[in-house]
């Protein structure tokens, strides 16, 4: 990643976080949108909370964006928990969800 990139991400991130339950609540909503099948692995779900953590989450990587290796462990144990969830089309579910300009791949 440049540090073009790392400071676009940061920059987006930094308008993001005061609309950060908007943003949470935009996300899910596209999610069960996108995939309907979703919507039942969130049917006991407090979704207040739900939308706190996916913001924790992404805080985690936007803060450990300069050094990926410290964060590494954190996602590694985050997707291990969400392996337990048994998704369909884990990737493909979240890149729809994010958003139709949102799935290209990555360039380097």
């Amino acid at each position: 990643m440049t540090p073009e990139q790392k400071k676009l991400i940061k920059s987006t991130w930094a308008a993001v976080v005061p609309i950060a339950d908007t943003a949470a609540g935009l996300f899910y909503g596209r999610l069960f949108e996108t995939d309907p099948s979703t919507r039942p692995l969130f049917q006991s779900t407090d979704m207040s909370e739900q939308r706190k953590k996916l913001m924790q989450a992404l805080i985690v990587v936007v803060n450990g964006i300069d050094d990926l290796g410290q964060i590494i462990p954190t996602v590694e144990q985050l997707a291990r928990r969400h392996l337990a969830y048994q998704p369909r089309q884990p990737c493909r579910t979240a890149q729809l969800a994010a958003g139709p300009t949102r799935c290209r791949p990555a360039t380097r």
